[in-house]
């Protein structure tokens, strides 16, 4: 009888050290993850889940109209915010090429204040050309850019937060990183 009992409480002590001993990993509000570790330290995990693996960039940007009225085009955009962060600023360039690869303008177009799974609209307007005279636009700048409510994050690599941004391939005008 005693054999019984002391075979079966050395079992559950084995059982109860190996559940205390399992790390334990979490995710913090920004969507970062977090490693707790069972001697009480914890570490960011650097390791990138299947969903970044196939898809790294976190902000598409569309081309969802585009109308000429006289000597003005007008291309309409949306920026959607796929973080798990908020997008405070994010400023892109967008250049129109004309005639075989020539440079007519670059506008600066900034989206600010996009919550995690929201869009944004805005209006990019090339004065003196019509529609029909745009070849192609490039989509580049985006230097710096600032994310996050509370604990505020600025970009401090150059093209950061450019790579982040998926160009969603349009029929309405040839658009590019």
């Amino acid at each position: 009888m005693q054999t019984g009992y002391l075979l079966s409480l050395l079992f559950l002590l084995t059982f109860t050290q190996n559940i205390q001993a399992k790390d334990i990993y979490a995710t913090t509000d920004d969507g970062i993850r977090v490693l707790l570790k069972d001697n009480s330290s914890w570490e960011f995990i650097n390791s990138v889940d299947s969903e970044n693996a196939e898809d790294p960039t976190r902000v598409d940007l569309k081309v969802t109209r585009m109308w000429s009225k006289g000597k003005t085009c007008r291309i309409g955009l949306t920026l959607t915010n796929r973080k798990a962060r908020f997008i405070r600023n994010l400023a892109i360039e967008l250049t129109a090429y004309i005639n075989g690869n020539i440079d007519y303008d670059t506008l600066i177009v900034g989206f600010y204040g996009i919550k995690p799974t929201k869009y944004q609209y805005r209006e990019a307007i090339y004065s003196g050309i019509s529609c029909e005279q745009i070849e192609h636009i490039l989509v580049h700048g985006a230097d710096y850019c600032s994310v996050g409510e509370s604990h505020i994050q600025y970009a401090t690599d150059k093209g950061q937060c450019l790579r982040a941004i998926k160009v969603v391939k349009s029929e309405i005008v040839n658009i590019h990183k």
